[in-house]
């Protein structure tokens, strides 16, 4: 019934809306499409007689004769009469009379807000946008010729071929399979391939042996893990707030494994857009109900608008200046990761180089703003605020509960019986009179000296201050073992503390990283230098206006009065994933592109404004991105389509000719090696040794603070969501491994799956240059440091998996020492050994007095060298 009665009240609003429309004509609506047809060839780009048709404000400025319409007064209106006598459109299609007629009302209604030409920035928008490529529709051009047809194996070919012809250059020769077998793999699973399948793919001489190998990765699960990772870089995800708490989002990872199966089942790309910008608003759910399994999909997407810094839980008293921050980036990024749109400049002014507007920037945070309202704020955890709107049918606007009325109140009880002090004052209280008790140990001067060394500024002591502090570092030291000694109560409180959790844990309602409208009346004004204290004038949700098409403009959608959203957000995913619209398709046809080539044809893939790189090849991008619409906005197609091209699978090898002419390797004359990513780095390293655990999902494997600063995977099976994280910011100090661990805890899992906070990376992975997530990350950068040296020969993942590595051949090979060497030579570089390396490396081995140290030595040496780490 009331689904009916909500259906009545919508179509009823939308013939009203209808009526209105008829009866009063807007510019946006009725009469920029209408000039778009009869006006704007003469009066649109070229300003013929200085008049400007393409927006209101150009109208209002008039031209070369003068005002052109006087509000309210349409027979006193210069354009009227030129229109009603026929005189214009000169040698044209004269306007229909019901045209007229619209022409007519509109100057007769006298309403124009908004509409004054003191804002010559707005008029020139559209004169800016047209003049640059990537604010234009993509045209798919049929592949050029080439003198080399044979070359071409596919249209990637004939376009990149074109380019390198004009230079006087060819495409590479096919890269030896083994080579090929390995580029594949890591491209596509981030792992390597076993000795088995390099040594069955080499031998299989048949045509479709390639794109064969091509769909069985597609097709793998490991698929999606890896490709997860590129979008999580790009999206900003992390799993703590940032600043400096650094919370952890204990829900957050459900957005990570929402991404993988996603990946994995080839959700089309604008599908996958869509959910994540507007999900909550395409399911049919409700607050205080069982989740259905698609409601609980499209709003686990939204947690895409949830991933950047937020502050907003990190505060004692409420703060706005963190929820301005917090909806900044919520605006920001997704237009970086979406459409290549760099929108911080517009926060503040009109945008120096690009055609944005700061109102445009304004109307883009309307339709995120209900999310993030910085006037209906409420702390997501307190549990008085909990108890006292379950039965309301509200909850925090990050999380949504699967659960009904009944668990939610188990667990609000569960918590209210937990109370108490917390644990981090217990430790703290009792860190400080162990200090201080340390202190009375001191001889009077030391004291007074040590005390004035500590509570002096960092950069403002003096020499004496600083040797104090080195000397007297260890003597303040304690681990949380001989703290319990110091104070006992301490182990109570934090047996009591454990079984709180476990019973936490027992009625904790499943939940959901989630975002949605929590307010549906959020205003939204220009802030006046981007200043929250100086706000502006009001704006509507809408889109920039130079990507804005006139004949068929953004309109917000219009709901019910009772919708409990505002449809914004979905308007705006749906424009956004148009099929013409000239951004979306490109930027991620760039971003799949600079993934498997080191770089994208935009080498600034989160810039494709007038700051950014120029493509290098436009005609391909705009083919690919075509064709990606064609293929049903499938990425699987757009793999495929690239990696059967002789593009991708040409040598990596460069000759003099291609030194010379193309030596960035911007034309591709051969396939660009490069090493590999962090992650990447540390999963081959697992697999190779045959430590790699493949479970899939769940929570991450948490860090743990190591005795050197480090932070490594915790290996005593802990989940930050288990326990309070005590007296400071970092992760705990790493405790002895456990004998046995659930699967979904082993710390050999793959890197996607390891915790990602944004103040404490894996050591491991910063050496190998990984990035700490502020915002997000489009570009990882490679360096070569002397740190990454030094981590190859003492991280504990490297001693460890060496040590595996060793012991794994020893399994594999029998007894026989070149055996192993050859065994190990295959595990490592995805190849078989040559005989001359086995000689040295047997040789080697033999000088040790040691033999099976001189095995794991060499393993690591293997597990360290360039081969393993670099891809060509």
């Amino acid at each position: 019934m009331l689904s009916k009665q909500r259906t009545r009240l919508a179509l009823g609003w939308a013939l009203a809306a209808g009526s209105a429309s008829a009866q009063v004509p807007t510019f946006q609506h009725d009469i920029l499409p209408l000039f778009e047809k009869r006006c704007n060839s003469c009066h649109g780009q070229a300003k013929t007689a200085n008049l400007d048709t393409r927006t209101l404000a150009g109208i209002m400025a008039g031209g070369a004769s003068g005002p052109v319409v006087e509000p309210g007064k349409p027979d006193a209106s210069f354009l009227w009469k030129k229109i009603v006598s026929d005189a214009m459109p000169l040698g044209g299609k004269q306007l229909t009379p019901s045209e007229k007629d619209l022409v007519r009302r509109w100057i007769a209604q006298g309403q124009f807000p908004g509409t004054t030409p003191e804002n010559p920035s707005e008029a020139k928008i559209r004169d800016r946008a047209s003049q640059f490529w990537s604010y234009q529709k993509p045209v798919k051009r049929n592949p050029p010729a080439v003198k080399n047809a044979a070359a071409v194996r596919s249209p990637i070919d004939a376009f990149v071929l074109h380019k390198l012809e004009a230079k006087g250059l060819r495409l590479n020769p096919e890269a030896a399979r083994e080579k090929l077998i390995r580029r594949a793999y890591f491209d596509l699973t981030g792992l390597p391939p076993t000795p088995e399948e390099v040594q069955s793919f080499a031998a299989d001489g048949s045509p479709v042996a390639y794109a064969g190998l091509i769909d069985r990765l597609l097709a793998s699960e490991r698929y999606g893990e890896r490709w997860a990772r590129h979008w999580l870089d790009t999206a900003g995800y992390a799993d703590g707030n940032g600043f400096l708490g650094d919370e952890p989002r204990a829900h957050a990872w459900r957005y990570r494994d929402w991404v993988i199966k996603a990946l994995n089942r080839d959700m089309p790309y604008n599908e996958f857009v869509m959910q994540q910008l507007a999900g909550d608003q395409m399911a049919d759910w409700k607050m205080g109900e069982k989740l259905s399994p698609d409601a609980i999909e499209k709003l686990t997407a939204t947690g895409f608008l949830r991933l950047t810094p937020d502050g907003t839980d990190n505060q004692s008293i409420y703060e706005i200046d963190k929820q301005y921050d917090a909806l900044h980036a919520a605006t920001e990024v997704p237009m970086k990761a979406l459409m290549g749109v760099s929108l911080g400049c517009a926060r503040c002014h009109d945008h120096k180089f690009d055609p944005i507007l700061q109102k445009d920037y304004y109307r883009i945070m309307a339709m995120i703003r209900p999310v993030y309202d910085p006037d209906d704020v409420f702390p997501p955890k307190d549990t008085k605020w909990l108890a006292a709107n379950i039965g309301s049918g509200e909850w925090p606007a990050r999380f949504v509960p699967n659960a009904d009325k009944e668990q939610l109140e188990s667990y609000v009880k569960a918590q209210k019986e937990a109370g108490g002090r917390p644990f981090i004052v217990l430790v703290t209280e009792a860190r400080d009179k162990w200090r201080n008790a340390q202190l009375e140990k001191l001889d009077g001067p030391k004291r007074s000296e040590a005390l004035a060394a500590a509570n002096a500024p960092e950069a403002k002591r003096d020499d004496n201050q600083k040797r104090l502090m080195r000397e007297y570092a260890e003597r303040f030291q304690i681990t949380d073992e001989e703290l319990e000694k110091f104070d006992p109560s301490l182990k109570q409180a934090r047996e009591k503390q454990n079984a709180d959790a476990a019973k936490l844990k027992a009625v904790r309602p499943e939940m959901v990283w989630a975002a949605w409208d929590v307010s549906k009346n959020a205003a939204t004004r220009v802030l006046m230098r981007g200043d929250f204290e100086s706000p502006g004038d009001a704006v509507e949700p809408g889109v920039p206006l130079a990507l804005d098409d006139p004949r068929n403009p953004f309109r917000p959608a219009e709901v019910p009065a009772d919708s409990p959203h505002t449809g914004r957000r979905l308007a705006f995913a749906k424009w956004l994933t148009k099929p013409d619209h000239p951004l979306t398709s490109r930027v991620i046809v760039n971003r799949v592109w600079q993934h498997h080539f080191g770089k994208g044809i935009v080498s600034t893939p989160d810039d494709f404004g007038s700051q950014g790189a120029r493509p290098t090849h436009p005609e391909l991008l705009d083919w690919l991105a075509a064709g990606l619409v064609e293929h049903g906005w499938s990425l699987k197609w757009l793999h495929r389509e690239i990696m059967l091209s002789r593009t991708y699978m040409q040598s990596s090898v460069a000759t003099p000719a291609q030194l010379k002419a193309d030596e960035p390797n911007h034309l591709l004359s051969r396939w660009p090696a490069r090493r590999l990513e962090a992650e990447a780095v540390r999963d081959a390293i697992l697999s190779a040794s045959g430590q790699l655990s493949l479970e899939m999902y769940g929570d991450p494997v948490a860090l743990c603070s190591a005795p050197d600063g480090t932070y490594l995977p915790d290996t005593s099976g802990r989940i930050d969501g288990e326990r309070i994280r005590g007296f400071s910011f970092n992760p705990p100090p790493c405790k002895a491994a456990a004998e046995a661990l659930p699967a979904a805890r082993n710390p050999n899992r793959r890197s996607v799956y390891l915790q990602i906070r944004r103040v404490a990376a894996t050591g491991f992975l910063v050496a190998y240059d990984a990035p700490l997530m502020d915002n997000n990350v489009s570009v990882r950068f490679r360096s070569a440091l002397p740190q990454q040296a030094l981590t190859a020969l003492h991280n504990p993942l490297m001693l460890e998996s060496a040590a595996a590595l060793a012991a794994r051949i020893k399994r594999e090979a029998g007894d026989d020492m070149v055996a192993r060497i050859r065994r190990a030579i295959e595990l490592a570089y995805s190849r078989p050994a040559a005989e001359s390396e086995t000689a040295f490396a047997f040789a080697a081995i033999r000088k040790q007095e040691d033999p099976e140290a001189g095995l794991k030595m060499f393993s690591q040496a293997l597990l360290a060298s360039n081969e393993f780490l670099y891809v060509d």
